[in-house]
């Protein structure tokens, strides 16, 4: 209560929030830890409340303080049967860190309003499963997952947003707080407000909660699809938005142990992106199929309606996409670029196994297999998460680089020609190596179908070029 007190108070100043913070050694602690968290960096060892409070500011100390304190009264079990208090503080903490890592690296001054934000994004779920819990079990029972708004809605005629930001206006908080927990999933509901930048920090918390999505729900690629979109109105590239997901991992455990909360073990943040990806990509190859189909059926004559994608999207030797996924891949990232307001470079590299009949000839078809299998999964291991390698044809490989400019693109295929040349190969008792010839192509931005056949066009000429040169060898095309 002091802590609201303080919060609603435009004359509390630093020593205040100190002197109380200080009457409370679990609050102080964390404090205390949060100040020499990687969350700040402060890059200094703090070890009193008033340094803590001096560093981090007012404001910080105010939201931080509020965030802890509140935690602290939530149940980690409670009255309800069936409701998951494990997820539900998974998905409270993810949405807080993400609101977070958002507004900071978007330059937003909202970042600490973003992460109270996402800590109560869910509180409404809580007090129904605390205080109507019967009722609530229903809406559990009925719903396919996680119980998301909409389930709620459907159920009581009112959802956690509205029980949440209710609450907060109780509590005293002011608007741009609860109407961000209220219009969370609804950013185009926002009514109009005096406070400018409550946009800002609404559209700040959809971005979090999309992201809490993926992370926690099974519709990994068509959330990831979304992200993508958002993020782009934002300013985020594709390979950011990826850098920011994959950092979230440490960040929320680290904010776990702050506030003393278990979370269940789970898949890595890489391997979730991963799964999304190509979720994403089977979607965009689903649709093709569609397209063509009807193309077939209405008699089109198109070049694509004359060559159905009917391979299997993933290829079993290798486990990476094949030629339809990349190619689906690509057009789903041209796509994706209608959204971005600075042209960004894209770029394809085309990798085949030097000599492939001689290692035929001289080791057999198995050996071919083998070479073949490792290849595959060292370029996966050489890419970043927001490059989608694939296996294009027998012995060639792809890798499709979006945000990817020529100095990184010809680095990449000086490490893959070295670390695969390097590489031994082992086939039962036998060991040998393998080179390879590698062919690049690098547009300066790319909008439309026509931009899609030129990369290939460039990557595929550049390969032939390579070729020409002998294993090893590698050649780049530019447009």
């Amino acid at each position: 209560m002091a802590i609201l007190e303080l919060s609603q108070s435009s004359d509390a100043g630093l020593e205040d929030y100190a002197k109380v913070i200080s009457t409370d050694p679990a609050l102080s602690t964390r404090i205390l830890s949060l100040a020499n968290s990687s969350l700040y960096s402060l890059g200094q060892d703090i070890t009193s409340i008033d340094r803590a409070t001096m560093v981090l500011g007012t404001k910080t100390v105010q939201l931080m303080a509020l965030s802890f304190t509140l935690v602290e009264q939530m149940p980690n079990r409670g009255s309800s049967r069936t409701f998951d208090y494990a997820g539900y503080w998974k998905r409270s903490l993810t949405a807080a860190v993400a609101g977070r890592e958002l507004g900071r690296i978007l330059g937003f001054t909202l970042a600490d309003e973003a992460f109270l934000c996402g800590l109560l994004s869910r509180i409404g779920q809580l007090v129904m499963a605390e205080c109507m819990s019967d009722e609530y079990d229903l809406v559990i029972a009925e719903s396919a997952g996680f119980p998301t708004r909409e389930d709620e809605q459907v159920r009581l005629g009112f959802n956690h947003g509205d029980i949440g930001a209710a609450l907060m206006k109780h509590w005293g908080l002011p608007e741009p707080l609860y109407l961000s927990v209220a219009f969370a999933h609804a950013p185009e509901d926002l009514p109009q407000s005096d406070y400018p930048w409550i946009k800002q920090l609404v559209e700040i918390s959809y971005l979090a909660s999309l992201i809490v999505d993926l992370l926690c729900d099974d519709d990994k690629g068509g959330t990831l699809g979304e992200i993508h979109e958002k993020a782009s109105e934002a300013g985020l590239s594709s390979e950011q938005t990826h850098t920011i997901i994959l950092a979230l991992e440490a960040r929320i455990g680290e904010t776990a142990a702050l506030l003393d909360i278990e979370l269940d073990s789970a898949d890595s943040h890489y391997e979730i992106l991963d799964t999304a990806r190509k979720q994403l990509v089977s979607m965009s190859v689903d649709t093709v199929k569609e397209y063509q189909e009807i193309e077939r059926r209405s008699g089109g004559s198109s070049a694509t309606s004359q060559s159905l994608l009917t391979d299997q999207n993933t290829d079993e030797l290798t486990g990476l996409g094949d030629r339809s996924f990349l190619e689906a891949s690509l057009a789903l990232e041209v796509n994706n670029r209608q959204f971005k307001t600075v042209p960004e470079h894209i770029g394809m590299l085309f990798i085949e196994i030097a000599e492939f009949e001689k290692v035929l000839d001289e080791y057999g078809p198995s050996f071919g297999d083998q070479a073949i299998s490792v290849v595959g999964q060292t370029l996966r291991g050489m890419c970043r998460t927001s490059d989608t390698p694939a296996r294009y044809d027998n012995h060639t490989f792809a890798i499709l680089l979006p945000s990817t400019g020529p100095f990184s693109l010809r680095a990449l295929a000086k490490r893959i020609t070295d670390t695969i040349a390097d590489m031994p190969i082992v086939a039962g008792q036998e060991c040998f190596r393998v080179k390879t010839a590698i062919g690049g192509g690098i547009l300066s931005e790319a909008s439309s179908k026509e931009d899609e056949g030129r990369l290939i066009s460039l990557a595929t000429a550049a390969l032939a070029n390579a070729k020409k040169q002998g294993p090893g060898s590698t050649e780049l095309k530019s447009a």
